[in-house]
């Protein structure tokens, strides 16, 4: 295409699409992407798109799959973001997706249900305003870092804390190589809980 994605439409479906341009996406879709397969060689976006669904994005330096709101979605960067749904003017939701980076963030969103999000560096396993039923691990940052949180897990290897919370946390466990595990069962706090 000549923006340098590979595909660029309104609505994308069961597609798959490349790009090795700059700021090039695999897939651009304006406003839903279906079952579809993007990647982007360097620091464009592996899938872009306002709702993508059951979508696989991967990238080099950008985000694996960038969206309003993502659902069953997996998305892997080298150093961005694995996925990241939502941004400065809109509130963004990630649902039952995988995130992956090598040294960047596995999953940044506003809400996450039931996602899982890897960094293999020093960012977030998962980051994000609100957290239900997920699980972030890193290697030497958070695992998991949510404003508040339920029934989450985050863990480190050689980070400091497996997780945190700023204001509610519930039913959840942090765990770092160094100092063991630690479970909150409920709680309220102002300013920042570490776990363990």
């Amino acid at each position: 295409a000549s923006s340098g994605d590979g595909i660029r439409v309104d609505n994308a479906d069961n597609c798959a699409g490349s790009s090795s341009f700059r700021r090039g996406n695999g897939v651009n879709a304006g406003y839903t992407a279906s079952n579809c397969r993007g990647i982007s060689a360097q620091s464009g976006r592996g899938v872009s798109t306002t709702t993508p669904l059951c979508c696989f994005g991967l990238c080099t330096s950008g985000f694996g799959v960038f969206a309003y709101s993502a659902s069953n979605c997996y998305g892997q960067s080298t150093s961005g973001t694995g996925i990241i749904a939502g941004g400065t003017y809109y509130d963004g939701t990630a649902f039952n997706c995988y995130g992956f980076s090598t040294s960047g963030d596995g999953v940044e969103t506003d809400n996450a249900l039931n996602c899982y999000g890897e960094s293999n560096g020093s960012r977030f396993g998962v980051i994000a305003i609100a957290a239900q039923n997920c699980t972030g691990r890193s290697s030497s940052g958070y695992g998991l870092y949510p404003y508040s949180a339920f029934n989450c897990r985050g863990s480190t290897s050689t980070g400091a804390h497996g997780m945190a919370f700023f204001e509610v946390g519930a039913m959840c466990y942090g765990f770092t190589s160094t100092f063991g595990g630690n479970y909150v069962l409920g709680g309220r706090a102002v300013g920042l809980v570490n776990l363990p």
